[in-house]
């Protein structure tokens, strides 16, 4: 194994933590846009919980927002996240890998940056991208993003070891690409089937890479 490509959210930090007035701020410009183009209160409230753990054009995308995403884009596009957002404690066994790290996240490129700052991860890794929905030149797909690693890197896919929470994004990515994947079982995430591994903490990781 020569790399390991790790998600951001509910895979290395806690997109739940943190006061929850403070979260609830990050929202509110996003809130009003919804309620300014009349969509009900219920579906307010689902949006508010999924906003930290999709992509804000996945919640665009899936409520057929079309018609004013470039609204709620502008909205988003300047929020950073406030302080006490962390990361999951067992990333501790991540910074002791020796093997080249990856991190590929997706979202709005400054409220993603700030994560990746406010969290202190790129020093541990040897790249991190963001995968933008605000750019729309080098926006790409998930599997896109992973070849291009590969290229880049000169990895064939059972070099690759492909790591996070969603099956529908990076997993079925690194999945149809030949690459090892391994979905990581934080709280609130649901097992899918048709993976290589399933980790509940990073400490569970050494034994999986050294196996492979």
């Amino acid at each position: 194994m020569k790399c390991l490509i790790f998600d951001l959210d509910k895979c290395i930090a806690d997109p739940y933590s943190g006061p929850l007035g403070e979260r609830g701020e990050i929202v509110t410009d996003v809130l009003e846009v919804l309620q300014n183009n009349e969509v009900s209160e219920e579906m307010r409230k689902v949006i508010s919980k999924e906003i930290y753990r999709y992509g804000i054009d996945n919640i665009i995308h899936w409520h057929n927002f079309q018609h004013f995403a470039d609204m709620i884009k502008a909205v988003y596009r300047p929020l950073i996240v406030p302080p006490g957002m962390v990361v999951y404690p067992d990333f501790e066994f991540v910074k002791e890998l020796n093997i080249k790290k990856v991190l590929v996240t997706t979202g709005m490129q400054i409220h993603q940056q700030s994560k990746i700052d406010t969290l202190g991860l790129a020093p541990f890794f040897t790249e991190t991208i963001i995968n933008s929905p605000d750019n729309t030149l080098e926006r790409r797909t998930k599997k896109n993003v992973l070849v291009r690693l590969m290229n880049k890197f000169n990895l064939l896919p059972h070099e690759v070891t492909v790591i996070g929470d969603r099956a529908d994004d990076e997993l079925i990515a690194g999945k149809e690409l030949g690459m090892v994947t391994v979905q990581t079982l934080r709280p609130g995430v649901v097992k899918a089937e048709g993976f290589d591994y399933y980790i509940e903490s990073f400490a569970e990781l050494p034994q999986i890479i050294q196996n492979l």
